[in-house]
């Protein structure tokens, strides 16, 4: 049975002697535990926003409707507005890719649009397969725009981040992967500190940072190595055949 927030939050009190080994837990101060969900939360969320805070990205498969440009995704919190697409608001959309083909799947990468790219495309009304895509990233619900746009109902997949879950109450399971634990105990244990009026030990500190880069050393993207394209076209040798850098049809890229 996997620990509860109120546990883990005792446990983080623990190592600052906010509590002691003696105490009810039932007894404690409710205010001092609900301020520490409070705090927990935000921290949660503030996770989200960092990469090496992510433990995995999501794979979800989902069907464009014909000659629709635009997808709203996410959940309307007053259950108002019912999105486009089944699934959570996408804290950042990593890759994308169309199908070409159902059976078998035949995937072709979508590029993910900035801003400035999205807004430089002159005309946008063009129907084919879609080889482009510009996230708004609007709250509670981001809209998805498509360039082309899908002329027929094709499958595609987005792959995003899976963000860390906030905990409803402090008698809800923490349920992360392993090796999470101590990385929110300890930091947990940093930020209650101001709401305990303490200062955290040189050992909490030490001990804080350990965990924090076990815990990144899980999540951090691995960096490839490449050449330079025109070493690539070349192979180095002169020789135009050999190397990276050959022209991708489908893609019109090198």
């Amino acid at each position: 049975m996997p620990d509860t927030a109120r546990e883990y939050i005792t446990d983080a009190l623990l190592k600052i002697n906010a509590v002691t080994l003696n105490d009810d837990s039932d007894d404690a101060d409710p205010a001092l535990y609900a301020a520490c969900l409070r705090e927990w939360n935000r921290m949660i969320s503030a996770s989200n926003t960092n990469r090496d805070s992510i433990f995995t990205i999501r794979l979800d498969p989902y069907d464009f409707v014909a000659n629709k440009k635009t997808y709203t995704i996410g959940v309307d919190p007053m259950g108002l507005v019912t999105a486009d697409l089944s699934g959570p608001r996408p804290q950042r959309i990593e890759s994308a890719n169309v199908f070409l083909s159902q059976n078998p799947i035949v995937r072709r990468p979508m590029r993910i649009l900035t801003d400035s790219d999205w807004a430089g495309i002159v005309y946008q009304d063009v129907a084919a397969y879609p080889e482009a895509l510009y996230n708004d990233g609007g709250n509670p619900l981001s809209t998805l725009y498509f360039y082309p746009i899908p002329a027929g109902a094709y499958g595609f997949e987005l792959y995003t981040w899976q963000a860390n879950a906030q905990l409803a109450d402090l008698f809800a399971p923490v349920i992360f992967p392993p090796g999470y634990e101590n990385y929110w105990i300890y930091q947990m244990a940093l930020n209650f500190c101001p709401i305990v009026q303490r200062q955290p030990s040189a050992l909490i500190v030490q001990m804080a940072k350990i965990y924090v880069d076990q815990m990144q050393s899980m999540n951090v993207a691995q960096i490839q190595a490449h050449c330079d394209p025109s070493i690539g076209l070349t192979g180095g040798n002169g020789n135009a055949s050999s190397g990276r850098g050959l022209f991708n049809w489908m893609t019109r890229n090198l």
